[in-house]
């Protein structure tokens, strides 16, 4: 569910999910709908108890849409946003429970999903690397207390207008030593970004996640998203049948770090991709700083040539004065001497 794909605001008088529960629509007056799903709705909510701070609150009540394994996952996206605490994470601040259903707040993001930014046709490696610098750490502080998202996707990656990075919507994650939340061989996630392992084998772990986020930095990269044209089994049929190839970048214009980011982050093999997030974002920092200590070793060279070459004029000049007087000098000599010796020739020396 997109929860930041804004939509008009709602009018007075205009029936929402919230109005049905006494205990939501006694404490939070809604301002816009954010986004809707099958399985429920998501509003931006002044929250009446909390000096009437803006916050997402999140209803899933449709039980058409969802069974107890949805309801499962609903909760535990709120106990990772409770328990995980990093700038790039979204907040997530209350669990209700509502009559046939649950309803949690969180931290509205006021901005984009990156979604947004795919289909600009720009050159935009800076900003590309400053999402995965910020992304990845978020990613990484996950694993590291055991908890998987397998669900990274452009839609789950809010970008604040201030250029901040949060990742969101934790309804799929999982903890490496607990049962799956699912019957036995059903899949969860969006196709395209499901690891290779995870549809062959149904094992899905730290290095799936990072294969999703190869497959986001591959649609950013060349600005569409891949395989949009297919859905559901179609997508899944695909990607075995072509065995999870995907076709190198050949533009000219991406530089060559993302591409080398690429052949390890979406190696069919997870035993060849990054062993972590963390390991993923250093191969984005590195090359930007091996970059700027290229430059400044250009500079510091440019900058001792430039003294070296100041230096020789100033010795060439030097010596070309130097040579001046003593030509000078020797003139001045021969010149006394000359005035001597006529002025004994007149005296009839």
């Amino acid at each position: 569910m997109d929860i930041h794909t804004q939509e008009p605001e709602c009018h007075e008088g205009e029936d929402t999910v919230i109005q049905r529960y006494p205990v939501l629509a006694e404490r939070f007056r809604v301002l816009r709908t954010l986004g809707k799903g099958a399985a429920g709705v998501v509003y931006l909510v002044a929250d009446l108890n909390n000096d009437s701070k803006q916050v997402a609150l999140k209803i899933l009540n449709s039980f058409t849409a969802f069974d107890e394994h949805t309801a499962e996952r609903f909760i535990k996206e709120v106990e990772v946003c409770t328990k995980i605490e990093h700038p790039n994470i979204v907040d997530a601040y209350e669990f209700i429970r509502i009559d046939d259903g649950f309803a949690y707040s969180m931290e509205y993001v006021q901005g984009r999903d990156l979604l947004s930014y795919i289909r600009r046709d720009t050159d935009a490696y800076d900003f590309i690397s400053s999402v995965f610098e910020q992304l990845l750490p978020a990613l990484h502080t996950l694993h590291e207390q055991g908890i998987i998202h397998r669900d990274i996707k452009p839609e789950n990656i809010l970008i604040r207008e201030d250029g901040v990075v949060k990742l969101t919507d934790f309804g799929l994650s999982k903890k490496l030593d607990e049962e799956g939340l699912t019957k036995t061989g059903v899949l969860l996630g969006t196709c395209q970004y499901m690891p290779p392992e995870y549809v062959r084998n149904g094992v899905f772990d730290a290095r799936g996640d990072i294969y999703s986020c190869g497959v986001v930095l591959y649609e950013l990269l060349t600005c569409e998203r891949r395989l949009e044209e297919m859905r559901g089994n179609e997508a899944l049929e695909y990607l075995i049948s072509t065995d999870f190839y995907i076709p190198p970048i050949t533009d000219p214009k991406v530089p060559k770090k993302f591409k080398r980011i690429l052949d390890r982050a979406l190696h069919t093999s997870p035993r060849k991709r990054y062993a972590t997030a963390l390991q993923m974002c250093d191969a984005f920092t590195a090359d930007s700083t091996k970059s700027t200590t290229a430059h400044t070793d250009r500079t510091q060279s440019q900058t001792s040539d430039s003294r070296l070459q100041v230096f020789g004029q100033i010795t060439q000049s030097s010596a070309l004065g130097a040579s001046y007087w003593l030509k000078a000098i020797l003139l001045s000599v021969v010149l006394a001497l000359i005035t001597i010796a006529a002025f004994y020739a007149r005296k009839g020396f």
